[in-house]
């Protein structure tokens, strides 16, 4: 959890807002359940949902070990197909996960119907154009062509729970990942009201968890990040209401 709030900082400040107190949360595609932690410590009565069981594990050993277990219900579940009633849900959160899956517009619905009027929405979707996209997209067709030829299902060698561990498997071994432009995004959540976006992360400090030697221009790195998240920012984070 330090790690994640380390380097993906920006998150605290996108919730910071939110009045979680005494609401119904859904994190969709919770991962290890750090955002879930994060909203329970502030009161919220919370859903961690994933699609990944091994993931829902980590979760809640998080969740135990945090003293949060009470505030927290973990569900395997499919982000298309929520396993939830019509206007049930005060906060809906999702941080990296529809631009993974076959339609996100299915996706998009479902929050629709499952989030109560005037309900709130935090979703982050990669955004395309950028420096980190362009760098991710080579990285993946070189992933498709090794496996074409070597006939390999996989080019990273387990299911690491560590943060650069399904980093690496993001980029090389996820078979649907996407990418939108902010005009795009905002076509996409029009059925929401108050729409804002926001770029984050361009992502050159990062560099450093694959190649530690480029330590000594973290100064620099850093510097890029800070000052060139609207340009090119790799996260767009949207918010809205219903």
């Amino acid at each position: 959890m330090e790690w994640y709030l380390k380097t993906e900082s920006y998150l605290l400040k996108i919730i910071a807002p939110i009045s979680f107190d005494e609401k119904n949360f859904i994190d969709i595609g919770c991962g290890q359940g750090v955002m879930c932690n994060l909203a329970a410590q502030r009161n919220a009565r919370v859903i961690g949902m994933d699609m990944s069981f091994n993931s829902l594990q980590v979760s809640k050993r998080g969740s135990l070990e945090l003293g949060t277990k009470q505030k927290i219900s973990f569900v395997q579940a499919d982000a298309e197909n929520l396993p939830f009633k019509d206007s049930m849900l005060d906060i809906v959160l999702s941080i990296g996960v529809l631009h993974h899956t076959p339609s996100i517009q299915n996706g998009i619905n479902e929050i629709i119907r499952i989030l109560k009027p005037d309900g709130e929405i935090t979703v982050m979707l990669y955004r395309r154009g950028n420096p980190k996209w362009w760098l991710t997209k080579n990285i993946r067709t070189i992933s498709k062509l090794i496996k074409k030829h070597s006939s390999k299902e996989r080019i990273s060698s387990n299911d690491a729970i560590a943060p650069k561990g399904t980093a690496i498997q993001e980029l090389m071994d996820v078979p649907i990942m996407n990418a939108y432009s902010n005009k795009e995004s905002r076509q996409l959540f029009s059925s929401f009201q108050d729409i804002t976006i926001q770029n984050h992360q361009a992502g050159f400090t990062r560099l450093i968890d694959f190649q530690p030697w480029l330590v000594i221009f973290k100064p620099i790195l850093k510097w890029i990040d800070n000052h060139m998240q609207n340009q090119w920012g790799f996260y767009q984070v949207i918010k809205g209401k219903k």
